[in-house]
């Protein structure tokens, strides 16, 4: 799922993993029974996909529009400060 993230650089949002069938036969789902996944991309400001951040659940779970959003805006503020902390250790 991650790596759809960092090559699409979308959010990815998945109630119940065993419903796909390849998600349903990854490690995530067969070792540490991951049963949801919400995840978004880490960008720069750039616009370069870096990671992801990404919330799990161990049963199944609907993510509202307003969590993944909170979930965004999370991962949005914690590149900024990466960034920022970034360019005043540079200027040091």
């Amino acid at each position: 799922v991650g790596g759809y993230i960092l090559d699409s650089g979308r959010p990815v949002v998945v109630p119940d993993t065993t419903v796909n069938p390849v998600l349903a036969q990854s490690e995530l789902v067969s070792t540490y029974g991951i049963r949801a996944y919400c995840g978004v991309p880490l960008s720069t400001g750039q616009g370069t996909c870096l990671g992801t951040l990404a919330v799990m659940d161990v049963r199944p779970r609907r993510f509202s529009e307003q969590e993944l959003g909170f979930l965004a805006m999370a991962a949005r503020w914690g590149m900024s400060e990466y960034e920022r902390q970034h360019a005043a250790a540079r200027a040091t």
